[in-house]
């Protein structure tokens, strides 16, 4: 057992021995407000484990390297995949005043961008693309796909399409997911409940778009 784990159980077994003397002097008030602490504790650490329980068979699957450097919340995988650095990954956000949990799946790409676009599910919220600049909306010759997404870029660029290609539009429409694409990477926003065939999917896609960008913008 690890230390970090040790020192977890140590903090509840604090709690219930709290709560417990409570009990016994009688002061019911504190009783309850410790055994609410503890309750909430171990759900808590329930998440948490069953969070890296997913991140660990994932990595263990897919022969990647696993990491808890960002802490318990913040599991990490990282490795190659097709000749291509990735990153999987959580991250918090805010979405109506609460806060929301996305798992990331990144690509690194060589391509010189001349700046950032966004593929997004058109019932998505756009909140998703204001850390990475302004984006213009861009014409996508397919009503198909069109139907489905709305296409973001730095202005109107005929290269985009070469980047979508219909392969490429064929595979993103299995998908509902935002795509992000910055000048090193492009990454894939997801709910945390998603199943490894999508994360393959989703990188086996990344790595198409990786190699029409770095044809296209070499």
């Amino acid at each position: 057992m690890s230390i970090r784990k040790i020192s977890q159980y140590v903090g509840l077994s604090f709690f219930l021995l709290l709560a417990i003397l409570f009990l016994l002097l009688g002061q019911f008030n504190g009783f309850l407000f410790v055994l609410l602490l503890l309750v909430l504790g171990l759900f808590s650490l329930r998440g948490k484990d069953s969070k890296r329980g997913f991140f660990k068979k994932l990595a263990s699957s897919m022969n990647l390297n696993y990491s808890e450097e960002g802490g318990l919340d913040n599991p990490k995988i990282s490795g190659v995949f097709r000749n291509r650095n990735i990153l999987i990954n959580l991250k918090y956000g805010a979405e109506n005043q609460k806060t929301i949990e996305l798992l990331q799946v990144h690509i690194s790409h060589k391509a010189l961008l001349p700046g950032n676009m966004a593929v997004l599910y058109r019932d998505e919220v756009n909140h998703l693309t204001e850390k990475i600049g302004e984006l213009k909306e861009v014409n996508i010759n397919s009503s198909d796909f069109e139907k489905r997404f709305i296409v973001q870029g730095w202005g109107e660029d005929s290269r985009i399409n070469q980047v979508l290609s219909l392969g490429l539009q064929q595979a993103l429409l299995t998908l509902d997911n935002p795509l992000i694409i910055t000048k090193n990477e492009a990454y894939f926003h997801n709910t945390p409940d998603i199943d490894l065939d999508i994360i393959l999917n989703e990188l086996r896609i990344l790595s198409d778009l990786a190699g029409n960008l770095e044809k296209i913008f070499a």
